[in-house]
């Protein structure tokens, strides 16, 4: 038996699970932040977003795949004023509100803290929540491997979503 090709199609699984869940969080963190977050001229206060994978050991090129609490995730938020206040009491809170939601099983913490506004602040936070994506050596990785992802989704993605849900319900 190959067990590369065999780990590599588990990791494939366990990453596409965590950004299932972090879907499922991003919905409901927009839901709380905006009151009515379905209609489309509310599309311009979501949260944007950059995020990453990651996985413990990264920082020093150990990287721990086998065990399933090594895979996280690091985001990058850029939040609307009209929303910052009720952002800044969900960070303030862990982002407990959201995280107590039944289908968030995968999801154990959350935390958040606001970049500084020093010259080398963003720069030092981008390569920090990158730093594992930019450190795989494609040839020894499979290159299709979900490493980033951007929020919101755009309109298209939406809808694909909604009937892949509507399909999988028929079914």
């Amino acid at each position: 038996m190959n067990h590369r090709i065999y780990e590599k199609d588990i990791t494939v699984r366990r990453l596409n699970f965590v950004w299932k869940q972090y879907d499922i969080f991003q919905t409901h963190m927009v839901k709380t932040l905006i009151k009515n977050a379905g209609r489309s001229n509310k599309i311009k206060l979501y949260p944007k977003s950059w995020d990453f994978i990651d996985v413990s050991g990264s920082k020093r090129g150990n990287h721990v795949w086998d065990d399933d609490f090594s895979i996280h995730l690091h985001s990058i938020y850029l939040i609307q004023n009209e929303i910052a206040e009720k952002f800044e009491g969900l960070m303030a809170g862990g982002f407990n509100e959201i995280l107590w939601h039944p289908k968030l099983s995968g999801v154990r913490r959350v935390h958040g803290e606001t970049i500084g506004s020093e010259p080398d602040d963003m720069a030092n936070v981008i390569e920090y929540a990158s730093k594992f994506a930019m450190g795989i050596d494609p040839l020894k990785q499979r290159d299709d491997l979900p490493l980033s992802f951007q929020f919101p989704i755009t309109g298209e993605e939406r809808l694909l979503k909604r009937k892949v849900a509507q399909d999988i319900a028929a079914a």
